[in-house]
């Protein structure tokens, strides 16, 4: 039936896709809070908006204007949330490459983690302000959503799961600048059992 938007509220993680569809019998305008949204390199817009990934600044009401069967113009909202643990100076990382950004990986301690199964790790991360964790088996910089936010990453009892490489955005003492720092966390050993 024309004349509304799905779904009309919605709570999408950080980094995630965005879609709201507007049923309408025309083609449809898009507006965030009021103002006109045109496409761009992470949005389509059509009967249904998309927006690739998702950010804390996509959050918002987004309002479509149609036309119901009859012809007559309808207005419908549609609520979204952007759910994560990231500060403002973060905003802008998902276009951040290796080639924009080298590892500082002396902003993470221990520099190198080779742990027994059963063990615990720590993680510290030195960021002026909160620091973004991540976490891969390939080594490449992340392109997925936080695992963690916070200075210190801690597994309590490690186990071969959480083998791989954990990564940290932080931001710099004194400026604005970011980092990206990596280790690798390497697990010795299996459970066994008696």
């Amino acid at each position: 039936m024309y004349g509304n938007v799905h779904p009309e509220q919605q709570v999408v993680i950080l980094w995630q896709e965005i879609t709201i569809n507007c049923y309408s019998s025309s083609s449809v305008r898009w507006k965030k809070n009021g103002k006109i949204l045109s496409k761009g390199p992470d949005r389509t817009i059509s009967n249904k908006l998309t927006i690739l990934y998702a950010k804390y600044s996509d959050a918002g009401t987004y309002e479509c204007k149609g036309h119901r069967e009859d012809n007559q113009v309808f207005t419908a909202k549609a609520e979204v949330l952007v759910a994560g643990s990231i500060t403002g100076y973060f905003l802008n990382l998902l276009y951040i490459t290796k080639s924009d950004l080298d590892y500082d990986s002396s902003r993470i301690l221990p520099g190198s983690v080779k742990k027994y199964v059963g063990e615990s790790i720590t993680l510290t991360c030195q960021s002026d302000g909160e620091a973004i964790w991540y976490y891969n088996t390939q080594g490449k910089p992340p392109k997925t959503i936080s695992i963690f936010s916070g200075d210190t990453y801690s597994i309590i009892i490690a186990n071969k799961k959480h083998e791989g490489y954990y990564f940290c955005y932080g931001k710099y003492e004194a400026s604005d600048e970011l980092f990206l720092a990596r280790v690798k966390v390497i697990i010795i050993g299996k459970i066994c059992n008696y």
